[in-house]
């Protein structure tokens, strides 16, 4: 938003100038000008594209069931449930997949996360299973059910699964379930990709649909509601809208001959 603003703002001047200037009214220095701001919106342009390189896209969740037919797990699952994907090693193919519980004033109280899904696209296996024994966070390859509660089996093939390690946990009593993903807590997840998959593919891929990354959760309520979830694609990245806004530009200079 920062890149976009300063790009505004240097366009809005140069309107102002070319409005009210006298000294800007000769064609050679009109033409120098519409070059320079093509210069320096193609130079924030590649500081938005190195920049997606290293920063992580967050994805919320929708609920897919309703175990819970007051709905309000679902809205709860929605609002606590965050999903991040980042790239952590350019060039390595490999994408970082982070689920976490955010901390909040929710309807239930004792919910986590007891399962992760991994369907479709690029996917090609577990690199590494990333957990935090200081969160008391344990998970192993394999999820129960043997696919996301909801999933539509025609549509979608299983890459792979994980849930929560049974030691320590017990399913008559949700909340003694402590190597799930609590309220505060989190899983990494390390995938490796197929040998031409890319982590634009893979977020291109969630966007799309052809990638879906679904969660298990239980535990909601007194009754102990189960709920699953998918991710939620997000709009357009900023670097798409800044291209879109450039091209617009272009089209209004030239209208103008500055160009």
């Amino acid at each position: 938003m920062l890149v976009f603003a300063i790009s505004l703002w240097y366009f809005v001047c140069v309107g102002v100038l070319l409005d009210h200037g006298k000294v800007f009214r000769e064609k050679k220095v009109l033409r120098a000008k519409g070059k320079l701001f093509l210069l320096v919106l193609a130079f924030l342009a590649f500081v938005v594209c190195c920049d997606r390189a290293f920063a992580a896209e967050t994805f919320q969740f929708a609920v897919i069931t309703s175990d819970d037919p007051s709905g309000v797990a679902g809205q709860v699952g929605s609002e606590a449930f965050l999903l991040e994907v980042s790239d952590p090693d350019p060039g390595s193919e490999q994408v970082l997949f982070t689920f976490k519980v955010l901390s909040g004033d929710y309807a239930y109280d004792g919910f986590f996360i007891d399962g992760v899904y991994f369907y479709d696209g690029v996917l090609l296996g577990i690199a590494e299973l990333i957990v935090n024994p200081v969160e008391q966070v344990v998970f192993m390859e394999g999820a129960t059910p043997g696919h996301l509660p909801g999933i539509d089996l025609a549509t979608h093939k299983l890459v792979t699964g994980y849930q929560l390690d049974p030691l320590d946990s017990a399913d008559a009593d949700p909340a003694s379930a402590i190597n799930g993903i609590h309220v505060g807590e989190s899983l990494a997840v390390l995938f490796d990709l197929q040998s031409d998959g890319t982590y634009e593919d893979v977020i291109a891929g969630i966007n799309k649909g052809s990638i879906i990354v679904g969660i298990k959760a239980q535990g909601f309520g007194t009754d102990d509601y189960s709920e699953g979830f998918t991710v939620v694609p997000v709009p357009a990245p900023s670097g798409f809208l800044l291209g879109s806004f450039g091209v617009g530009i272009v089209g209004l200079l030239r209208k103008r001959k500055v160009l």
